[in-house]
This record gives C-alpha cells, structure tokens and sequence, in this order.
C-alpha cells in the first residue's frame, strides 16, 4: 500500500472539494439546460475562474466532473459533499497544527487517521450513490486504496 505523506492528504482533500463543487456547477448546467457532461463543462469554462480553468485543464480533472455528474447524485448533493470535504480539510489542517505544536508523535498520527476517515467517508457516499461502486474515474480508486479506505469503511 502506498505510503500517505501529510502534504499529499492535504492536497488530494483541496482538489476533491474543489472538483465536487464544480461538479455540483456543472450538474446544475446539466439539469437547467439540458446539455451534455460535455457541454455543461465547457459553458461552465466559459464563466469559470482563472483558478477553476487550470484545476479542470489539469490532466483528468475534467473527466473527474463528468464523472460525479454521471452518477444519481443530485447537484445539491454534490454541493453538500463540497461542504464536507472543505470541513475535513479544515479539519485536518486545524488538526496538524495542533500535533505540530505538541510535538507527540500519537497527535500526528491521530490527525492522519481522522484525515483517511473523512476521506473514506466521501467517498463511501459517492459509492451509495452510484451502484455500490466509485464512479468511474481511476483517481477514485487510487484514492480509495491510497486512503487505505477498506479498514475505515
């Protein structure tokens, strides 16, 4: 199994909660007009942020969006997963600071165990929502095994 730095949980946390909240965008554009995956990605580049338009030009991240917008999950839901991944990286930011100052090896180790679980937990969710499995992106499952999500789900 791969070996999980912190920075790595931080950023994989920032780039989750950034994916479901566009993707929530996105299924809106999808619902509202009618449209494709496709063409709800590209009106929503249209009116995008600098930002947004390099995490979605970054390699796959766009196909992570079509993705979760295949899934049953509604825009609302994938709005309030936004939610909860931008709290477990708060969380989990809040919680290495803590561990960081007190220098106990146990802390670190506690706020790593709790960073997995509330990534686990998202992506449980999105596995209830979509057929018992991930969706269809292979990032998913990197995570999934990276997360060592089997012993927290």
């Amino acid at each position: 199994m791969p070996v999980l730095d912190p920075a790595t949980m931080g950023s994989t946390l920032t780039i989750m909660s950034s994916i479901l909240s566009i993707a929530a965008s996105v299924k809106q554009l999808m619902e509202r007009e009618r449209v494709s995956a496709n063409d709800a990605v590209d009106k929503y580049k249209a009116r995008a942020s600098a930002d947004e338009i390099l995490l979605l030009d970054e390699a796959k991240n766009a196909e992570h969006v079509k993705a979760l917008c295949s899934t049953t999950m509604t825009a609302a839901l994938l709005s309030q997963l936004h939610r909860e991944a931008q709290a477990c990286e708060d969380r989990y930011i809040a919680n290495r600071q803590k561990a960081f100052d007190s220098e106990r090896d146990a802390d670190l180790i506690s706020a790593k165990n709790q960073g997995e679980r509330c990534m686990c937990n998202t992506l449980k969710f999105m596995m209830d929502h979509n057929q018992g499995r991930l969706p269809d992106y292979d990032e998913y499952q990197n995570w999934f095994d990276t997360y060592n999500c089997i012993k927290h789900i």
